[in-house]
């Protein structure tokens, strides 16, 4: 149910509706859909803002909660960190969430242990969690600190008590950051390429994965052409590519946390062997 940007929408007092999915632009359209549908327990959004002018900044404001939502999808957002938990804690009552995010510049979205508090105080009945936090307009210096932001994601509270498996991607060639579950099918929210007869260089992936100290992780990386992945390209494909793959592979510890991390990176050979 899409409706224009510069409308506004209209919503009947009393609705019985369940299940909705409805692409929103504004936080004040989402609240106005919680409050006149009593029944609503399944929830799909996506592309909507908090306004500016919301009076959630304000000291005096005081949020609402709407106890009988089970389950929502929030896709294709870049709401702030504080904005994700002023949203998430007007349904406490939430048992499935999932979050599509995406985001520039400086933000906690990639820091696990930020997101440790609100879902262990606001959402308490919270079983199943899937989110994409893409992060772009990073650095290649921000390589630095993939260990550290899959180490937050490593801890009891995620590994143990939620069962929940984090991947930290980056990729080189878009500098870009993608912290996802293990099950949310990132490919799904890669843009396609567009096909070109000309030679286009492989991204390649960095690819991190959060475990406990005592959990065996088999290091994985994946290397895509486009979307898809390399290893399904046909052999002759892959010799017209006329490049080497060259692994580099290494492991950091903490005291808590193991990180192993593989890449596989293409250089180009020489045209004359």
């Amino acid at each position: 149910m899409p409706f224009n940007n510069n409308s506004t929408l209209s919503w009947p007092q009393s609705c019985t509706i369940v299940t909705l999915t409805i692409l929103l632009y504004s936080f004040t359209d989402y609240v106005t859909i919680l409050e006149h549908s009593p029944q609503l327990q399944t929830f799909k959004t996506s592309k909507f803002n908090i306004e500016k002018s919301n009076p959630l900044n304000s000291l005096s404001f005081t949020a609402k909660i709407y106890p009988k939502l089970k389950s929502l999808i929030i896709d294709d957002v870049s709401l702030s960190m504080t904005e994700f938990k002023f949203v998430l804690s007007l349904t406490p009552s939430l048992v499935w969430l999932k979050i599509i995010s995406r985001t520039s510049g400086v933000n906690g979205h990639l820091n696990g242990n930020l997101w440790e508090y609100p879902f262990m105080n606001t959402l308490p009945q919270l079983k199943t969690c899937q989110f994409l936090f893409s992060h772009s307009q990073c650095c290649d210096d921000d390589l630095q600190g993939l260990d550290v932001i899959v180490q937050q994601f490593s801890t009891p509270f995620w590994l143990t008590e939620n069962k929940i498996t984090v991947i930290c991607d980056y990729i080189f060639t878009q500098k870009l950051i993608n912290v996802y579950t293990i099950s949310i099918c990132v490919q799904d929210f890669i843009k396609p390429s567009i096909p070109t007869k000309q030679y286009q260089p492989l991204d390649f992936i960095l690819k991190l994965q959060s475990s406990l100290t005592n959990v065996e992780y088999p290091p994985k990386t994946r290397l895509i052409y486009g979307t898809n992945d390399i290893t399904d390209l046909p052999v002759s494909a892959r010799r017209q590519m006329r490049s080497l793959i060259v692994v580099y592979s290494y492991e950091t510890r903490s005291e808590k946390s193991v990180t192993r991390i593989r890449a596989e990176i293409l250089h180009p050979l020489p045209n004359k062997l």
